[in-house]
Formats: C-alpha cells, structure tokens, sequence
C-alpha cells in the first residue's frame, strides 16, 4: 500500500505543478484563455487540500474531547459511573496513539472488556509498532499502575492500519482504587 500512496502523491504534486504553471503562463502572457484553463485546472488540487486541512481539523479537534475519546475506543458513551475522565488522542480522527484515564467501578470494567479485551501480563505484550515520538508520548496523567496487584487487559485482536504497523490496546485497572488506564499504543 505504501508504493501506491507515494505512487500518489507524486502524480498529485505533478498535477497540481503543471496546473499552477498554466495559470501563471495565462497570467504573464495575458492571455484570458490560459488563464481560465489553468484556474479550472488548479480547482481540483484547492478542493484536495482543503478537505485534507478540514479533516485535520476536525480529527484534532475530537481527539482531545476525553468522551469523543472513550466513545472511539469502547463503542459507548462513558457510563455515568465513569468520572474523573481524561484522554487524549494524538492523530487525525484517533488513528495516532491513544491515552485515557477515569475512574470506574469493576462493573463497568467488566462490560467495557468482556467482548474486546483478554487479561494478559507484561511479559506477553508484543513490541511497540513504532517508538513514540515527542508528539505520541503519554501526557503527564497518564500513568499506569504497576501489575500487580492491578490487573491488566489486552485486546483479543491486534488492530492493522498498514502492513507492518499492529497496535496494542492495553487497559490497566486497578480495583483497590477504582483507576483504569487505557492506551492504545
């Protein structure tokens, strides 16, 4: 998929170039022709990159409401059980690294791994699909109790975005204090 993408981006770039070489040709001969086939042309490339810049937008904008958050994780809005909710995701419409903390009765733990999540120990997390950069590290309230004595869940099925790219999810909990910690690493 990745040699398509580039494949692409190329063929996009020399579009819009040759689009934006018309219109400024029409411009310096003036010549009221060129210039309407190069702005016709040119029209496409504007259109990509604003929908591109408003999706972004829109992507940045939900990633740091903490309900939008839970909701894109667990499939639900957060119970009203759940209080003290934090997150932050840090890609475009939640594809980047996801980081959420609350506090919620076992109950309601319960439900929200019973279908999605297995328990499972650090020893059997498999490797990082990438190391964090500066913009994918935890915020500084994200921080996961030590297993154990919390207990720890993994999603039954490791999610793919691309070929070589898996992601984890992992919720810690822990049932003295009632804190859950969720990221999706």
């Amino acid at each position: 998929m990745g040699i398509y993408m580039l494949f692409a981006g190329i063929l996009f770039l020399a579009y819009a170039f040759c689009a934006s070489l018309l219109l400024i040709i029409g411009l310096i001969v003036e010549s009221r022709g060129l210039k309407i086939v190069g702005a016709i042309a040119l029209a496409p490339v504007v259109a990509i990159i604003l929908f591109f810049v408003i999706v972004v937008e829109i992507g940045q904008h939900h990633s740091n409401d903490p309900s939008w958050v839970f909701e894109q994780e667990f499939g639900t809005p957060p119970p009203r059980e759940v209080t003290a909710l934090r997150g932050h995701a840090t890609g475009m419409n939640n594809t980047g690294w996801v980081y959420l903390s609350f506090s919620a009765p076992p109950e309601v733990i319960d439900a929200l791994v019973s279908n999605l999540m297995a328990p499972t120990s650090p020893k059997e997390l498999p490797l990082l699909r990438r190391p964090p950069t500066s913009r994918d590290r935890p915020p500084i309230w994200w921080n996961p109790p030590a297993v154990p004595p919390a207990k720890m869940y993994m999603a039954r099925q490791v999610r793919q975005l691309c070929d070589a790219c898996g992601i984890i999810e992992i919720l810690y909990y822990d049932p003295a204090t009632h804190v859950a910690y969720f990221g999706r690493l």
